[in-house]
């Protein structure tokens, strides 16, 4: 192996069983992250080093919280939330080591610039898998706050279309009647109750509402704002973007605005996952499969509906017939009799009926002829040679539509007494239908297919 193709290792973890590379994968203003790797489970990590300030190195208390919050976010373990492996500071350093899982894709910010979807369809199914991972911080107790939610906090997999939200750096778990009071996170969209001093974990629905703008517009909020002072004292008084103007869509603006209500009426999470915004309209898979076999039976049908004639003295026999869809080994079929007196074509009244078939049997014919005596042969007011033929035209059409030979010699003496032969034309119909029968007659007999 050349020695181009071997990554350096630039640091081990205390434990021994994380390696960081000197591949850097961001940077942020105390922040970064590079690629490492897991020695004993063998596979690709990421290694963040946050520098610590002097407010927290030099404050017992501030550290102590530090560690019990990185502490916690171990113990996370959700589908859509980046995992924390491990933790600890390097005092001497004044640095804040954590291993979480890599997400080699790249932001949702990043992804939204470089894809632009024809619809909502992907939209939808980021913002749930954005809110199911708030709806499990905001439920876990005590609840956590993120306060940086954020499209380059994102991170999408390109490949699979998951979505994980990342970077817990500001993350805080908010105890039992209290609330936080830190001015933190980005302030785009950072919610107004955060410049109050006072506010809750439902900050973090604000700041998804902010994303959701983002995505369905392709336009950065707030962009009216060139002075950054007055950018601020809007934002602090609860100016909503004027980008929301451009929003028509009536289903995604009351969306949008049940996220930037006021903070004692904002939706939380589990609620906005229910919104008709994000509602999945499926059809049901009956109706799904019930249409596509409408499809492919009428298709089939067209094909495989099997017509047969047999000319006997003054009589045309028309028989025509195909497999039923749902019921299997039946045949329905559709018997008329054309009377050819002094020139004159009389039809002689007709009969629909489903026939019963065994693919394999000896006795087809004799349960063909049986069949007729039974239920059609006093209907149509048959004689006993009508019977013989109708038997016959009733063989050859299941032998045609049916996937396998019917196992039985042919009867010679049946048409006999015959007074026409087929014309080469027609023979020659015959033989294609029979062909055809063949070839399709697998699809017949599977009609889920």
């Amino acid at each position: 192996m050349s020695s181009r193709s071997v990554i350096r290792v630039a640091e081990r973890d205390p434990t021994g069983q994380y390696v960081r590379y000197d591949a850097m994968l961001g940077q942020g203003l105390w922040k970064r992250v590079y690629k490492g790797f897991d020695e004993v489970n063998g596979m690709e990590i990421a290694w963040s080093v946050v520098v610590l300030s002097d407010r927290i190195v030099n404050s017992v208390p501030n550290l102590w919280h530090l560690i019990v919050e990185a502490n916690l976010m171990k113990l996370l373990d959700h589908k859509n939330i980046v995992k924390c492996h491990h933790f600890w500071i390097d005092y001497s350093k004044r640095n804040l080591h954590m291993i979480t899982e890599i997400f080699s894709s790249e932001t949702l910010l990043h992804y939204i610039v470089r894809h632009v979807p024809v619809d909502d369809t992907s939209t939808k199914n980021w913002c749930r898998q954005i809110l199911q991972g708030l709806d499990y911080l905001h439920t876990r107790d005590p609840p956590i706050a993120h306060r940086d939610v954020k499209l380059l906090n994102i991170f999408v997999d390109g490949n699979t279309g998951i979505v994980k939200l990342g970077d817990f750096g500001f993350a805080r778990f908010i105890e039992p009647g209290t609330s936080l009071n830190n001015c933190v996170g980005s302030p785009m969209y950072m919610a107004p109750e955060i410049f109050q001093g006072n506010y809750n974990h439902m900050v973090d629905i604000h700041a998804f509402g902010i994303c959701v703008l983002w995505m369905v517009t392709r336009e950065k909020p707030y962009s009216e704002f060139i002075n950054n002072d007055e950018f601020y004292r809007k934002i602090k008084e609860g100016v909503k973007p004027v980008l929301l103007n451009n929003v028509t869509d009536p289903q995604i603006k009351h969306f949008l605005d049940r996220c930037f209500a006021p903070a004692s009426t904002r939706s939380p999470a589990i609620d906005l996952l229910n919104d008709p915004f994000l509602t999945q309209i499926e059809s049901s898979p009956s109706q799904v499969e019930s249409s596509l076999s409408q499809v492919t039976r009428g298709q089939v049908d067209r094909l495989l509906h099997v017509v047969k004639e047999i000319g006997h003295g003054n009589k045309i026999f028309r028989l025509q017939g195909s497999m039923k869809w749902n019921v299997s080994g039946v045949v329905a079929m559709s018997l008329s009799i054309i009377c050819n007196n002094n020139k004159k074509k009389k039809n002689v009244e007709g009969i629909n009926f489903e026939f019963p078939v065994e693919v394999e049997t000896d006795r087809i014919h004799q349960k063909i002829n049986q069949f007729l005596m039974d239920n059609i042969a006093t209907q149509l007011k048959l004689s006993k040679e009508d019977v013989i033929v109708a038997t016959e035209i009733i063989k050859q059409l299941i032998t045609e539509i049916l996937p396998q030979p019917i196992k039985e010699k042919p009867t010679n003496e049946i048409l006999s007494e015959q007074t026409g032969d087929e014309s080469g034309s027609e023979a020659e119909n015959n033989g294609m239908l029979s062909c055809l029968g063949k070839l399709l007659s697998s699809v017949c007999s599977n009609p889920q297919i």
